[in-house]
């Protein structure tokens, strides 16, 4: 993300989806993946992505020990998600430990793990992060279906323009 060069296109629509730069951990990453992206940008071109909006008080505990997270079906199976976190707040990052339960009639018979590292921002920050990129925002949402940005949504949605 940080590093790419598609020649000379140029397109009126970027866009990142499912979060991957909560994955670039420095600025000077995140500066580089912007410069990319601008610079295949088209002069009205938009760019947009979305990160999880952070919650306080989440952020005020250093652990979270393993909890249910979700659960889902795959055909006669049931897939319960729990997770598990570990913050940094020195460097805005928290380790994730999601681990995947298949149950079939209420029995487990299967795992597995996934481990991950995010970084968190918040509003202003990326706003920042955008301007010192060439950005400006052209519209925040909450969620995907455009509610307004508030203090409770679950997540931000920025959609920017070359500036």
């Amino acid at each position: 993300m940080q590093d790419f060069n598609l020649g000379t296109a140029r397109f009126r629509l970027a866009f990142a989806a499912f979060r991957p730069l909560q994955h670039l951990y420095t600025v000077a990453d995140q500066l580089a993946c912007l410069a990319c992206v601008r610079r295949h940008l088209a002069p009205d071109g938009l760019f947009a992505f979305d990160v999880f909006h952070a919650n306080p008080a989440r952020l005020a505990r250093a652990e979270e020990p393993e909890y249910e997270e979700s659960r889902f079906h795959d055909g006669d199976d049931e897939i319960i998600r729990f997770a598990t976190i570990r913050r940094d707040l020195a460097t805005q990052t928290q380790d994730v430990v999601m681990r995947f339960e298949r149950r079939r009639d209420g029995v487990a018979i299967g795992n597995e793990t996934e481990r991950f590292r995010m970084r968190w921002y918040h509003r202003y920050e990326l706003e920042h992060l955008l301007a010192r990129a060439g950005f400006e925002v052209t519209a925040l949402y909450g969620d995907f279906d455009r509610r307004p940005f508030l203090a409770a949504s679950p997540d931000m949605i920025f959609v920017s323009r070359p500036a």
